[in-house]
């Protein structure tokens, strides 16, 4: 997964109960549980923080311009952890992280008017 330099990436925390028919659900983060990130790489930076609804996630932000061969390269991993042991979640392999220059997008802008005359209209208004 890319994320730009100029982004900040936010990602939920959950934990989820697979049972043994293989149903997967939500269930709720018991209280005191702490997450703890870490990465593969300090080209991104790892934090969880509290979102403004109270809850737990994970926040990467990119500390180079782009990952290459200089400075650890791509396919950044980035494992959370919580301090229940449960089974650590990860960023790993297709979802791993690369750190992308921002694509330059043309964008139209107006500049200032110059106005000029021309004869007035012979149309009446609406």
């Amino acid at each position: 997964m890319d994320i730009q330099n100029t982004q900040v990436g936010h990602f939920p925390l959950t934990l989820t109960s697979t049972t043994a028919a293989g149903v997967t659900t939500t269930v709720p983060v018991p209280a005191g549980d702490v997450f703890t990130a870490t990465s593969s790489s300090p080209s991104l930076g790892v934090a969880v923080a509290n979102n403004a609804a109270g809850n737990q996630e994970l926040v990467i932000t990119p500390l180079v311009i782009e990952s290459d061969a200089a400075n650890a390269g791509g396919g950044i991993v980035v494992t959370v952890t919580d301090s229940n042991g449960d089974v650590a979640g990860e960023l790993s392999g297709a979802d791993a992280i690369n750190i992308v220059t921002v694509p330059v997008v043309p964008v139209i802008r107006l500049g200032t008017p110059v106005f000029t005359t021309q004869p007035a209209p012979t149309a009446p208004g609406p």
